[in-house]
């Protein structure tokens, strides 16, 4: 039996298509605008304690080229892999051997996005 050569992507889409719609960013139940600041995202990813990423994923410790230490390092990789973090921390696989975190910090970290990310020095 012969296959179309466009069978495997349509099969490989509609797969992705279907997952898990939780890991990827919902823009809802966000906290209000004015409650949402880069400098809180920042906290709760550059610490080093047990829900924190910067043990882990710091320019002295570059794991997955991520900085989570400095706030430029925190809004590049947010800025140019929100999807992947997102996912990572909302379905509790990162930290790796940490807390996951709460969904109020989760929501913290929607919210943010979800207003357009702002960057603040």
């Amino acid at each position: 039996m012969k296959y179309h050569p466009y069978t495997l992507l349509l099969v490989v889409l509609l797969f992705y298509a279907c997952g898990d719609s939780d890991l990827r960013v919902q823009c809802d139940n966000l906290l209000p605008s004015a409650q949402t600041k880069f400098i809180d995202v920042y906290a709760l990813l550059s610490s080093s304690g047990p829900s924190g990423c910067a043990t882990c994923h710091a320019p002295s410790n570059p794991n997955a080229n991520y900085d989570f230490l400095t706030k430029p390092g925190v809004y590049e990789a947010l800025s140019n892999h929100f999807d992947v973090v997102y996912a990572q921390i909302a379905s509790g696989r990162m930290p790796e051997d940490g807390t996951p975190w709460s969904e109020s910090n989760i929501q913290i970290l929607r919210s943010w996005y979800c207003y357009g990310g702002p960057y603040e020095p």
